[in-house]
């Protein structure tokens, strides 16, 4: 059925509420991106949300579902090249936060900024001035009063897409942390895996000698880069670590646990907890659902990577469970875990500070 994955349960909520809300007028549309060959139960979400529209009576109201291919279709190149600088900038505007929160002066400024911001950039992409709107976000966050930065341990957050990007799935999980007195940088949300995914076709389209497949797949990559560059050069100065691992940096640090040719999520989530151990973080959280098969395989994998990374310290919590008593005294262990381990680096000259 579709209801034992926990991004299922929370995202059928969502679509319960905005019917609720009267909202769900004929005509509008429900949307996620679509997934074709992922290791997962997010292919069958689209009918059972359909199913539940039907019981709760509801008709002309879509649940649409688009592949990349797809979207390039509807949208048009244009308004495709639109939304990757949205993602791309919503992704750095949430890495930005999570730098400056724990920092930040006067309490609740940096989300009360994130929030104009977010709207800023939905309304640049609807009105096709996303440069001024982007403008416009590093400024204020530019604005936001802080103290001395880098003197709280690092986390590293991982995991399955969904839970360790959305703070009700995860249970605030980065204001828990910063609460504790670390400090979160989170894997991206979705930027990574259409870059992957869209690397992975052109090597695969070079491979096989697929010409007219190379110079497409070569044109939208060539347009992905030139477009994420402009906005990407208004983070720096802003931003401590603009960069992601490329393609081949993802397969090169996932390559001692994880075959080139596995499911690019489970190479991405795996690339990243290495990533963050190489780039000096003091622990690396890999957040899942309940029953997520890609966290489950990365989270068999902790202890070998762990070991390969100087013991650093790493935690695999499950969300959509009960237990989160004991979840809180687990995440609790681990701080104390981080701190000692970020105190420890820096007593032997060890931090990288790259991060």
């Amino acid at each position: 059925s579709g209801r034992e994955c926990h991004p299922y349960v929370l995202m059928a909520s969502d679509l319960v509420a905005l019917v609720q809300s009267g909202q769900a007028r004929e005509g509008g549309t429900f949307f996620f991106p679509a997934a074709r060959n992922f290791p997962c139960l997010l292919s069958q979400y689209p009918s059972g949300y359909r199913r539940l529209l039907e019981e709760l009576g509801i008709k002309g109201f879509e649940v649409s579902t688009l592949h990349m291919s797809d979207m390039r279709r509807v949208f048009g190149l244009a308004r495709g090249v639109l939304l990757w600088q949205g993602l791309l900038a919503i992704d750095f505007l949430v890495k930005t936060v999570c730098e400056q929160r724990p920092y930040e002066v006067h309490a609740g400024e940096t989300d009360r900024v994130h929030q104009a911001n977010l709207a800023d950039i939905e309304r640049g992409i609807a009105e096709g001035c996303l440069a001024e709107s982007v403008e416009h976000c590093v400024h204020r966050l530019a604005a936001v009063e802080v103290r001395e930065k880098g003197t709280r341990p690092i986390v590293g957050v991982a995991g399955d897409i969904y839970t360790r990007a959305n703070a009700f799935s995860n249970d605030n999980l980065f204001g828990r942390l910063e609460d504790m007195g670390c400090a979160v940088t989170p894997a991206p949300f979705i930027v990574d895996a259409f870059d992957f995914a869209l690397r992975r076709n052109l090597a695969k389209s070079i491979a096989d000698r697929r010409l007219g497949n190379v110079l497409g797949d070569g044109l939208i990559l060539m347009l992905k880069e030139l477009s994420g560059g402009r906005v990407r050069r208004k983070f720096m100065g802003l931003l401590r670590d603009l960069k992601e691992p490329d393609y081949q940096e993802v397969l090169q640090l996932a390559a001692p646990y994880v075959a080139a040719d596995a499911n690019f999520i489970v190479l991405l989530n795996v690339a990243k907890m290495v990533d963050f151990a190489q780039k000096g973080a003091d622990g690396v959280i890999n957040a899942m659902g309940l029953n997520c098969m890609v966290g489950t395989i990365a989270a068999a994998l902790l202890r070998t990577i762990r070991a390969d990374h100087d013991n650093i310290p790493m935690l695999n919590l499950v969300y959509g469970e009960a237990g989160g008593a004991a979840r809180q005294a687990r995440l609790e262990a681990f701080a104390h875990q981080a701190k000692t381990y970020h105190v420890r680096k820096r007593n032997a000259g060890a931090s990288r500070n790259l991060l």
